[in-house]
């Protein structure tokens, strides 16, 4: 059995799914850790009330997908693609941190986007990272995002068909 503190290796079969109503209380956890990546928007932190009226717009939300990666049945993380212009979808990321810097964000990056394709008409998929790790270059490039040099932020995209 896995557990969240074994290591994972990067052929860890994931399971990515839209998000349901099963997972709002992961989600607001995730919303609300100190150290969490930037795929949950959030100011402050969100009481359980707001937090179900603000997961509720968002599942209803066609300019929004959000998806869920699981490994066996522990969630590992999310991530939320919303709808900039016709065909064209940001993304931001969330792995939870037990599991980085195991070799499974891109997998699961991938997969996400793979799922969003079924789900949605995607021509490209774009990510801007204002902090800039060797981990966030390793998990993009490696999901098939190509990277994209600025003075003040590296963006990296997905063009469609070439997953």
């Amino acid at each position: 059995m896995t557990t969240p503190w074994s290591r994972q290796e990067p052929n860890t079969d994931i399971v990515v799914r839209p998000i349901s109503v099963g997972d709002r209380c992961a989600i607001w956890d995730w919303r609300n850790d100190p150290v969490k990546g930037v795929a949950i928007p959030v100011t402050s932190r969100a009481d359980y009330s707001q937090h179900k009226e603000w997961y509720r717009r968002t599942v209803d939300n066609k300019r929004v997908f959000f998806s869920v990666g699981l490994v066996e049945t522990l969630r590992i993380g999310c991530v939320r693609f919303d709808l900039e212009v016709t065909g064209v979808f940001g993304v931001r990321f969330f792995l939870k941190p037990v599991y980085c810097g195991r070799g499974i964000g891109s997998q699961f990056l991938k997969k996400s986007v793979a799922l969003l394709q079924e789900h949605r008409s995607v021509k490209r998929v774009v990510a801007i990272a204002r902090h800039v790790s060797p981990s966030t270059i390793a998990v993009y490039t490696g999901a098939g995002f190509e990277v994209i040099e600025d003075d003040r932020i590296l963006q990296f995209e997905f063009h469609c068909g070439t997953l």
